[in-house]
């Protein structure tokens, strides 16, 4: 398996919002079945099932790991994840994070006794979705407002320009 040795580009999208607003079913329009392993048990065997798929969905999330175990989980280095009878390689590169709580609301234990180790949780999502509010604009991860996308400035007269 080529992945025990090669470092996976990871993108991780955090999608919340209430109950019933199409956030599992958006990740399966978008991606189909096949290729996508979904969970909602965190228990330690919670991989048993995992086959190779490119995308991992960790559905219903409520700092349902470990901090140091999600930390791996969300980085790109070859890992093995423990399962109860094998280890399973992760192949995933793109992670999927769906919950009713915004990110905020995730490891606030962490939040206060280990600013860094959040940090580190926060550097490794790619973007946060408010389904609430935007299925298509990401939200700021901190104060969970919409990001306004870059505006272009039109030039009405390009005579002046040197090039």
């Amino acid at each position: 398996n080529k992945f025990k040795r090669v470092f996976r580009n990871m993108k991780v999208y955090y999608i919340y919002g209430s109950a019933g607003c199409g956030k599992t079913s958006y990740v399966f329009q978008k991606h189909g079945y096949d290729d996508v392993y979904r969970t909602t048990n965190y228990e330690f065997g919670w991989i048993d099932d995992y086959n190779g798929e490119k995308i991992l969905f960790l559905d219903e999330f409520r700092s349902s790991f470990k901090i140091s175990e999600i930390l791996d989980y969300l980085d790109g280095q070859p890992i093995r994840i423990r399962g109860r009878h094998y280890n399973r390689v992760a192949c995933y590169d793109t992670v999927y994070i769906v919950s009713n709580l915004s990110l905020k609301e995730q490891y606030t234990n962490i939040q206060q006794s280990e600013p860094k180790t959040w940090a580190a949780f926060c550097r490794r999502i790619t973007a946060v979705y408010d389904f609430d509010k935007s299925k298509d604009i990401p939200v700021n991860i901190f104060t969970g407002e919409l990001k306004k996308p870059p505006t272009l400035i039109e030039i009405a007269d390009d005579g002046d320009m040197p090039f």
